[in-house]
């Protein structure tokens, strides 16, 4: 499985298979990360929240995140 990274200045990163991909949506520093039981991920920044629905077994070529301040 893919592993989530919450960085001070590059976004949130998902790493799969030794490679980073930047999630859309989610610029600048991560302060907080949380899967919800049904596989949402959610990621605070100084901005606000943003929220990814879980995931659908697809493979999308950058994770998009919808955030509101």
């Amino acid at each position: 499985g893919a592993l989530w990274v919450g960085t001070r200045a590059a976004g949130l990163l998902r790493v799969d298979g030794g490679e980073a991909t930047p999630a859309v949506g989610v610029d600048g520093e991560v302060t907080a990360l949380a899967r919800t039981a049904d596989g949402a991920l959610w990621a605070g920044t100084p901005d606000g929240l943003c929220w990814r629905p879980p995931d659908d077994g697809a493979a999308a070529p950058a994770p998009r995140f919808v955030c509101r301040s």
